[in-house]
């Protein structure tokens, strides 16, 4: 029988980790790639094929006559097609651009150029860009930010590793692609002021060493409240992680020399001393009648399905629920709503409404 004296072993606390990354932001130009969508692009492919009069055309397409109108006008102002006034009927014929323009893979954009400024970040350890605008759940700290998050981390461990040696400069190629939406085209990267990648701002990782003796690293959108967020730290590359594994390690190595309690925990106290891990983030209870579970992808599709089937007026689509490639899954779907009087938008990423 083991002695009821005998010592467990010390369970390994979590810790906070701050990572400098390069900060910057830039002029960009852009143009968005297209403003039709897979409706208006199939609808111009069947006027090619065939010449329709405007309710055998509503017929045919399962459209609306006063939507079909509004679908059509665009393409009688580009030239795609022409209108044929007979005595008792309107017909639409295909013009030779338009046979041109349909047979294409998309549609051409006939939005203009537009100029804005996007925030960036250069990960230090492999020379990754990370544009903030296709990366929303980052948020980034200053030096007086983390100064203020350490001093209120009373009771809560963490590793601040101030500084990164890198052989990095500003690759403006790179840049650009990284700030570059789904939706865009880049035209051009503004010649940068500074390429020294000189000014950093701050990351918040969680950390902790598994019973392998392991680093695990996660980064959470609210590093806070890890168990209601997701871990989006592969984005950051393999050798990032290896890089600050091997970061930690030297710093436990160095602090268990002055403490004997950080080899029991594998805890590296900060600029101060500290005690086990306390006063956990705040929880706030919600009631059972405000809370809607949804299990697995087919639930999901079953969600999706139901908004548009029930919507009235408006339904908008974000790209994060649907992709051209799949569609046509939901044309049917899509058209029934319209036929309803629903006026439906697809948006193929974030749009940038101060310039459209």
């Amino acid at each position: 029988m083991k002695s009821s004296n005998s010592k467990r072993p010390k369970k390994s606390q979590p810790f906070y980790l701050i990572v400098p990354f390069s900060y910057g932001t830039n002029l960009f130009t852009f143009k968005k790639k297209s403003n039709w969508n897979i409706i208006d692009h199939l609808l111009l492919r069947t006027i090619a094929d065939n010449e329709f009069t405007i309710d055998k055309l509503s017929a045919y397409s399962g459209i609306r006559r006063q939507i079909l109108v509004q679908i059509l006008l665009p393409f009688l102002k580009l030239n795609w097609i022409e209108i044929i006034q007979e005595p008792e009927s309107i017909s639409v014929r295909i013009t030779e651009r338009g046979k041109f323009i349909a047979k294409a893979s998309e549609l051409p954009s006939i939005k203009k150029e537009f100029y804005t400024y996007r925030d960036f970040l250069v990960n230090l350890t492999n020379g990754q860009y990370l544009g903030l605008c296709n990366h929303s759940f980052i948020t980034t700290y200053n030096e007086s930010d983390i100064n203020t998050l350490v001093n209120s981390w009373d009771n809560k461990r963490y590793i601040n590793i101030k500084n990164i040696p890198h052989p990095y400069i500003l690759d403006t190629q790179e840049l650009g692609c990284a700030v570059t939406q789904p939706n865009e085209e880049l035209i051009s990267v503004s010649p940068p002021l500074d390429r020294s990648l000189s000014v950093n701002r701050y990351l918040i990782f969680n950390a902790k060493i598994n019973k392998n003796n392991e680093i695990d690293i996660h980064f959470y959108e609210n590093y806070l409240n890890p168990t209601s967020s997701n871990d989006y730290c592969s984005i950051f590359g393999y050798s990032f992680k290896e890089y600050l594994s091997t970061e930690i390690k030297k710093r436990l190595i160095e602090s268990q020399r002055n403490n004997e309690s950080i080899k029991e925990t594998y805890q590296y106290v900060g600029d101060g001393s500290s005690e086990n891990l306390a006063n956990p983030p705040k929880s706030y209870k919600i009631s059972e009648q405000h809370v809607s579970l949804i299990l697995g992808g087919n639930e999901h599709l079953q969600k999706f399905l139901d908004a548009i089937r029930e919507c009235k007026n408006y339904l908008i689509i974000h790209s994060t629920f649907i992709r051209p490639s799949r569609i046509n899954l939901y044309l049917s779907e899509l058209l029934d709503a319209v036929n309803r009087g629903v006026k439906v938008i697809i948006l193929w990423g974030k749009d940038d409404f101060d310039v459209c």
